[in-house]
């Protein structure tokens, strides 16, 4: 019997064969068997991890079950890793400034659980081709470290420090080198492997710094939590199982090189996301809390127009555009004040009065669609702005629908428009002015035909 090896193209110089599974012939009963290893790599140490005999089905099931929590734990933290990913996306949909945290820390959950289910050794026993197997699982020990270099910088700016950027660049000099090598058949991925833990042990001992330096007592303000602690947990759990892997596979030469890195691995994830998901529904929170004063200081809480505030800003924004671009800006001013609301309030009641008010926000609105150019600048005033090349056409194709819209509505608004090109501060000014003498010209008028 021979292990199965084919042409060696892109795979390692090893078989990548960990379970061989041969059948001997019952004339061999009682006989002597001889086990030959052939080094390939003569710098490590040969081992024989387990020999059974008996049924090939019943013992790759004794195998499967010695290996079963292994293999859950690493199915966990893909899982876990996943869902990261998910989560990040959601938040990022609810936030302005965006945050990537996440994003990367579920890449490196990923990425670390597909090596540690291959570890298992478990698909050794159903994949023919072995040599695939192996050179995926050391490629992603080699790569690995690079999303948490990523992620570390995300949340803790990492590359702030000198010393961390050296060693991200060494590390990506590290991968690139080695891959050369590898394809070249210089060295393959399992001789360059040492590099990999030393960068491993490099990047945990960096998180370890990250989070004292984010953790230190009343730094700009700093208040410690749960999370926090959860944190420091989290990553000397880390640190602790990695030493212990690393340890055993230079001493041991365990076939299984992450038995304790697992779940070290699903503290430290689980954990560190729970801190950052924590940190970002705060943020979140505190957004939707600075929209709402932001409504609030913006909206006419009674109609929901703009109000005061709000026009300011668009007025602002005009003079802003002028003044940045050279360029004058056509722009339409309709000014508008609701007729006989000082008589219903005085003899319905103010609650008529607010009902009036919202009638009259209502057919506004409705006229002219996008109620965020329509605001309430005063009790009974309301002003529409069309900016742009088309402010005059489109002021134009709604005279007809404004007085539809105050029938239905059952309101009398008083109106007075103004269109004109904008050039300084003192260009809009004037066709404000030259509005509100409109709208005051058509109120008169109001009144004169009803008697008032």
């Amino acid at each position: 019997y021979e292990t199965y090896q084919s042409d060696r193209g892109l795979y390692n110089m090893s078989t990548g064969v960990i379970w061989n599974i041969i059948e001997l012939d019952s004339a061999y009963a009682g006989k002597t068997l001889t086990l030959e290893i052939d080094l390939v790599y003569h710098s490590g140490k040969p081992k024989i991890d387990n020999t059974y005999i008996g049924d090939p089905a019943a013992i790759t099931l004794r195998i499967m079950q010695n290996s079963w929590l292994s293999i859950i734990v690493s199915i966990f933290i893909f899982a876990v890793g996943v869902f990261t990913i998910a989560v990040n996306f959601v938040f990022n949909n609810s936030r302005k400034v965006k945050d990537n945290s996440l994003l990367y820390l579920g890449g490196f959950a990923v990425m670390i659980s597909a090596w540690c289910l291959i570890e298992t050794q478990i698909f050794s026993l159903i994949v023919k081709d072995v040599m695939i197997l192996q050179v995926v699982d050391n490629m992603l020990l080699t790569m690995s470290t690079m999303p948490l270099f990523i992620y570390m910088n995300e949340s803790f700016h990492l590359f702030r420090m000198k010393t961390a950027r050296v060693v991200a660049i060494l590390g990506l000099i590290y991968i690139f080198v080695t891959i050369i090598l590898h394809v070249s058949h210089i060295a393959d991925f399992h001789l360059m492997l040492p590099f990999a833990f030393v960068f491993s042990g490099i990047a945990s001992l960096l998180l370890i710094i990250c989070v004292i330096q984010e953790q230190q007592p009343f730094r700009h303000g700093y208040i410690r939590n749960r999370y926090d602690t959860m944190k420091q947990i989290g990553i000397a759990i880390l640190a602790v199982s990695l030493s212990v892997d690393l340890l055993r596979y230079l001493i041991l030469n365990d076939i299984d090189r992450a038995v304790f890195l697992r779940f070290g691995l699903l503290i430290f994830i689980c954990f560190f996301a729970a801190g950052n998901m924590a940190s970002a529904t705060q943020l979140i929170q505190q957004g939707m809390k600075a929209e709402i004063i932001s409504d609030l200081a913006y909206i006419d809480d009674l109609t929901g127009t703009g109000n005061r505030n709000a026009y300011n800003e668009s007025v602002k924004y005009v003079n802003r555009h002028v003044q940045q671009t050279g360029e004058p800006l056509q722009v339409c001013v309709i000014m508008l004040d609701v007729n006989e609301l000082k008589y219903v309030n005085d003899t319905r009641g103010h609650q008529a009065g607010n009902d009036l008010l919202i009638r009259a926000s209502q057919a506004i609105k409705e006229t002219y669609e996008n109620s965020r150019f329509v605001y309430r600048v005063g009790g009974d005033e309301f002003i529409v702005l069309f900016i742009g090349e088309k402010a005059v056409t489109a002021f134009q194709e709604k005279i007809e629908k404004f007085y539809e819209s105050c029938k239905k509505y059952d309101v009398s608004i008083a109106i007075g428009s103004y269109c004109g090109h904008v050039k300084d501060e003192a260009d809009f000014e004037r066709i404000e002015h030259l509005a509100d003498q409109a709208m005051y010209e058509n109120k008169v008028a109001y009144k004169k035909k009803n008697g008032i």
